[in-house]
C-alpha cells in the first residue's frame, strides 16, 4: 500500500479503536503529517473522518470507500 493509503487506513482504525476523547488528537496528527490546508482538513473531516468517528463504517468495503474518498480530497 502507498504511504498515504496506509496512513488513512491506520487513522480510520485508530478512530474506531479509541475513545471519542482521543479523536481530535488522532485527526490533528493526520492533518499535521499530511500538511493539509484548512480547506482540505474540513473536507476530510466532513466526508471521511467525521463519519469514522461516528462509527458509520461497519465493514471493510465502507473503509475502502472512505480511504478512496480521502485520497481524492488530499490530492486536490
Amino acid at each position: 500500500m502507498p504511504p498515504i493509503t496506509t496512513l488513512m487506513y491506520d487513522t480510520l482504525k485508530n478512530l474506531s479503536d479509541h475513545e471519542h476523547r482521543d479523536h481530535a488528537e488522532i485527526r490533528q496528527t493526520l492533518y499535521d503529517r499530511l500538511e493539509l490546508s484548512r480547506e482540505q482538513q474540513l473536507a476530510l473531516y466532513s466526508n471521511v473522518l467525521g463519519p469514522a468517528s461516528a462509527g458509520r463504517y461497519e465493514n471493510p468495503q465502507d473503509i475502502d470507500n472512505a480511504v478512496s474518498a480521502a485520497i481524492k480530497i488530499i490530492s486536490k
